[in-house]
């Protein structure tokens, strides 16, 4: 009689993709990078094997015993972590990337920082720029500077916004 163990695991995105020996800003679930996220077409599934056979091409360029650094910076080129032997390479049955919960609070939150503040930094500084530009060439009144901490990351220097409420043309 064969027995089967289960465990669940809770991980946080940079250990998911260290057990899929998959580089920091990779997908577990699909094929995205940090640079393509949030494309509309759709992307194919990592799968065990498709990583097997990177670390498998990695390997026959580099030899991780003798050639560590090389093979190590060639894994990074292939956004793969390093691994050159995973543990879940001979399970039976078993794609890690299958396996694997997509940890949701960490996809939230970098979506919200990476995308919706860089918008609304973008767009503030867009404002900033045609303020500018207008005041340059016409007389601006009643525009009075706003400044607030940044709280998104963590630093304490201060963000200007400049805030318009009337334009004379």
């Amino acid at each position: 009689m064969n027995r089967v163990f289960l465990a669940a695991w809770l991980s946080d995105k940079e250990e998911q993709n260290l057990l899929a020996a998959l580089g920091a800003n990779s997908c577990t679930a699909c094929l995205a990078e940090t640079e393509n996220l949030g494309e509309p077409k759709a992307l194919w599934a990592h799968t065990s094997q498709d990583i097997l056979k990177k670390i498998a091409q990695v390997k026959q360029k580099f030899d991780p015993t003798k050639e560590l650094w090389d093979f190590i910076k060639e894994c990074q080129n292939e956004h793969l972590s390093g691994v050159d032997q995973p543990f879940w390479a001979d399970l039976p049955y078993t794609d890690i990337c299958k396996v694997i919960c997509n940890d949701t609070l960490h996809g939230l939150h970098k979506a919200f920082k990476d995308h919706t503040v860089q918008w609304n930094i973008n767009c503030v500084t867009e404002i900033d720029t045609i303020v500018y530009e207008v005041s340059q060439r016409h007389l601006v009144s009643d525009i009075f500077l706003v400044e607030f901490p940044r709280l998104v990351n963590g630093q304490d220097g201060k963000q200007k916004i400049y805030s318009v409420s009337f334009f004379p043309f």
